[in-house]
């Protein structure tokens, strides 16, 4: 039922996550390097270069900053 409105590889993927548990996020775009002309970089690299941007150790800090 699925195939009939997913793409195969798609489907396939869902039941490999939900059967076995596997996640394969194997397949890199250019897409951050086409758009902003740098390469992309890590999630944990972009936190080093912004953590002095946020609060450290604030009680009761929410989204908005209050």
């Amino acid at each position: 039922m699925m195939l009939a409105t997913t793409p195969a590889p798609y489907v396939d993927a869902f039941f490999r996550f939900y059967v076995d548990g596997t996640v394969d996020e194997g397949q890199v775009f250019d897409t951050v390097q086409a758009v902003t002309g740098r390469p992309p970089r890590s999630f944990q690299e972009w936190v080093r270069k912004h953590a002095d941007e946020f609060p450290a150790g604030r009680e009761g800090a929410t989204r908005s900053g209050g």
